[in-house]
């Protein structure tokens, strides 16, 4: 009866001599993430005589638990959660491929996380073992290769020299987190920045204006192996930001 509500998914199982039958929950998509906590804090009546159990998903929760007076994302080091950069000195820019591994002449095209390199934090700038016109980014904690520091007129266009200078710092998605305004419980995992260019769908943008509100819906993170996930967790996840056996950055650092 609720006309927020977009699809249902019912997980059946799939052998046995229950095989087909419900395995006993299911996955509600609403139109909106409002909607979702709306239901899951009104909770709903008893279905056939049995209580139902309600949780909100990894991404819906995470819209929610932001915390009062954090306005402002960053960028964090995999390795030690050290920021990297503030979220409004960091641009998502299509660019141009350099020459070396993967370059293609006709489809030349590349994606760069990319800021000035005076507003790159907590970085050793070396000498790039191959390029004479890099250096390498390190993270001063734990020495992991945060990306590089390019010549900005030959991998972007048009005025990012005059916006960024003569040398662009370019951070590698491998290794690091975004950690959106909007969101602090939850990093934003990236496999390209291609793939999130694409999934934002706006063209160059400031990574301060990208929020959990935005990105959602471009996420199916399960909250537990009984939800249905599109994703897989292959292009963008999820990640808890304090994790068991790991270290938990501060807001603040």
């Amino acid at each position: 009866g609720h006309q927020s509500v977009a699809e249902v998914r019912i997980k059946r199982r799939a052998t046995g001599k229950n095989a087909g039958r419900s395995q006993g929950n299911a996955l509600v998509i609403f139109h909106c993430a409002e909607d979702a906590r709306r239901v899951a804090s009104d909770g709903l009546p008893p279905l056939r005589g049995r209580d139902l159990a309600i949780q909100l998903d990894t991404v819906t929760r995470a819209v929610f638990d932001t915390a009062s007076g954090e306005s402002t994302g960053v960028l964090r080091c995999k390795g030690c959660m050290t920021v990297c950069c503030q979220l409004m000195d960091l641009y998502l820019v299509e660019g141009v491929r350099l020459p070396g591994p993967g370059y293609a002449p006709h489809t030349n095209t590349a994606y760069y996380c990319t800021c000035s390199v005076k507003d790159a934090r907590g970085c050793l700038f070396e000498e790039h073992p191959q390029h004479r016109n890099f250096m390498v980014a390190m993270c001063e904690q734990c020495r992991a290769d945060l990306g590089n520091v390019q010549v900005t007129s030959m991998c972007m266009e048009g005025d990012w020299s005059i916006q960024l200078g003569e040398m662009a710092m370019c951070f590698k998605c491998q290794n690091v987190y975004l950690e959106l305004p909007d969101c602090h419980e939850e990093l934003l995992d990236v496999k390209k920045w291609s793939l999130l260019y694409s999934a934002l769908g706006g063209g160059d943008c400031r990574m301060s204006t990208v929020t959990m509100q935005m990105v959602a819906p471009k996420l199916r993170s399960a909250l537990s192996s009984n939800v249905v996930s599109d994703n897989s967790n292959r292009t963008m996840r999820l990640v808890p930001r304090s994790r068991p056996g790991g270290r938990s950055a501060s807001p603040h650092t």
